[in-house]
């Protein structure tokens, strides 16, 4: 098996990649045991990743709203000149009165805290929003990685296929030479050859697609890593049922449950917004002619006469609804979604041990028996070509068939809500 290795060719900014090889693992004694070329890409999608790093900005941006939720209104500074430019005794400045005086609103309505819990509830969806992000990228990565084992090993099945047509050609040749078959099954053998060619270009081009989508996957231009040939082929034991997983343990429904208590928060806060707020004024006056002072004090509250907040408060009651039925929804769907995802990661298992123990067995001594029965001139070309595709596609099928198991228990995993390992230690960033 070949060592892993993950390493950017080049960075998004141009810069060669030795300046931000440090922030992808490095191949090693870790690099040896099964599963470790997966690890080190899932490592670095969780610290590389735009979608990850869009989702904790998310979780900044709750953040800065919290605080902002929590802040005071700002007191407002009033300068008022009175009897000034008028006639008579107020002609002038001669009976100027100054009034310095500073207002301050008073939020007694209980909008403040509505408003700081609705920060609150918000900045957990986003926090629920990064496990999710976590999750599918972990699913994504995973199954991107199974898709370029698989062309990688096709790659080695077409090329084994395209030895066992340059055998077959020159047997034929032999044959040709010694009068025993016509021209025609030399072209015959030629196609064969030429095909399997073609095969291993087309694999070659599915092994470059699967390696881009995966550096897209981890935000960098291109990769390069190895095939893990025996995490590949391991495929555990036959997977059983599943139970759904409880609302505290499944960061969907916790998000789902999260968005709820966010537009619970919100309805409060418009629900405190339909009560007034009074403002309280104080100020100091001073008199021109006299030089004396006194002092201003002023309370006003505004009348809900015409505006009560009314269509806020209905808006943000349908929103209540709608959240807790999408929730609902969503915990129905989960389990229906988890239920067949097991059920297709079962059928899959049991396609490739039947692969396994039946059909590749078969195809491996069917294609040896027609190959030494035509060079003995026992079996006609046909039959050897026929025997030798049987076996290519019997191969084509296993890997086929393993990559499915790697996606169908990707999905599962996805469902189940299981995270990263990384995730699991070290929790969220709060």
């Amino acid at each position: 098996m070949q060592a892993a290795t993950i390493t950017p060719a080049l960075a998004q900014d141009g810069a060669p990649a030795r300046r931000r090889a440090a922030a992808l693992p490095q191949a090693g004694a870790e690099a040896l045991r099964p599963g470790a070329a997966l690890n080190a890409l899932l490592e670095a999608a969780q610290s590389r990743s735009p979608t990850i790093r869009a989702a904790e900005l998310r979780i900044a941006a709750a953040q800065g709203e919290l605080r902002q939720a929590g802040v005071y209104p700002n007191p407002e500074l009033s300068v008022d000149a009175e009897n000034i430019g008028g006639s008579g005794p107020y002609r002038g400045t001669r009976s100027l009165e100054t009034t310095v005086g500073v207002a301050q609103l008073l939020e007694v309505n209980g909008a403040r805290t509505a408003r700081i819990g609705s920060a609150q509830a918000g900045l957990e969806v986003a926090r629920r929003e990064l496990e999710v992000a976590r999750l599918e990228l972990k699913r994504d990565i995973t199954i991107g990685y199974a898709a370029f084992v698989t062309a990688t090993r096709n790659a080695e099945v077409e090329r084994e296929r395209l030895r066992l047509a340059g055998e077959v050609v020159r047997a034929t040749q032999a044959r040709m030479t010694a009068g025993r078959d016509p021209l025609v099954e030399l072209r015959r053998a030629e196609v064969a050859q030429a095909s399997a060619r073609i095969a291993i270009e087309r694999a070659e081009r599915e092994i470059d697609s699967a390696r881009r989508a995966l550096a897209t996957l981890l935000g960098v231009p291109t990769i390069d890593v190895a095939a893990d040939n025996a995490w590949f082929e391991t495929i555990g034991p036959a997977p059983g049922a599943i139970a759904p997983p409880a609302a505290g343990s499944s960061p969907d429904l916790a998000r789902q449950q999260a968005e709820v208590a966010r537009v619970r928060a919100a309805l409060s806060a418009e629900r405190a917004n339909a009560l007034p707020n009074p403002t309280l004024r104080a100020g100091v006056r001073q008199f021109q002619d006299s030089r004396d002072t006194a002092a201003v004090v002023g309370l006003s509250l505004p009348i809900p006469v015409f505006d009560r907040n009314r269509g806020a408060i209905e808006r943000a009651g349908s929103d209540l609804a709608r959240a807790e039925a999408e929730a609902q929804q969503a915990a129905l769907a989960l389990t229906a979604s988890l239920t067949d995802a097991v059920r297709r990661l079962d059928l899959a298992w049991r396609e490739v041990e039947s692969t396994r123990r039946v059909v590749l067995p078969a195809a491996r001594e069917a294609q040896a028996l027609a190959r030494e029965g035509y060079a003995a001139g026992r079996f006609s070309l046909l039959e050897a070509l026929d025997a030798q595709r049987t076996f290519t596609e019997a191969r084509l099928q296993l890997n086929a068939a393993l990559n499915d198991v790697h996606a169908r228990r990707a999905e599962v995993e996805r469902l189940a809500g299981r995270l990263p390992p990384r995730d699991q230690r070290q929790g969220d960033p709060r």
